[in-house]
């Protein structure tokens, strides 16, 4: 099985590669849960200045997995952004 997603750094630039060309690098739940703990991990290193997000082959990312999700849509959480809300002055 491949990788994903890889993650290489250099010269204080982590980069990010989705690793799913076939599917247009559709984001699943074998990518979203392992890349949101190591985002976490990047932005916690002092010694990463930037991020760059990529894509393998022709797409970035078609977005979300649709055949991944279906059946799952009561177990994806929901957490409400109220500060997106609000309105800006």
């Amino acid at each position: 099985m491949t990788e994903t997603y890889t993650v290489e750094t250099e010269d204080r630039i982590a980069t990010i590669t989705l690793n799913r060309p076939e599917v247009l690098n559709a984001v699943n739940d074998d990518i979203i849960f392992p890349l949101t703990e190591d985002l976490k991990a990047i932005g916690r290193d002092p010694g990463i200045g930037a991020v760059i997000l990529t894509g393998a082959g022709r797409a970035f990312s078609a977005g979300g997995d649709v055949k991944a999700m279906k059946g799952n849509a009561s177990e994806i959480p929901f957490e409400p952004r109220v500060d997106l809300l609000r309105r800006r002055h």
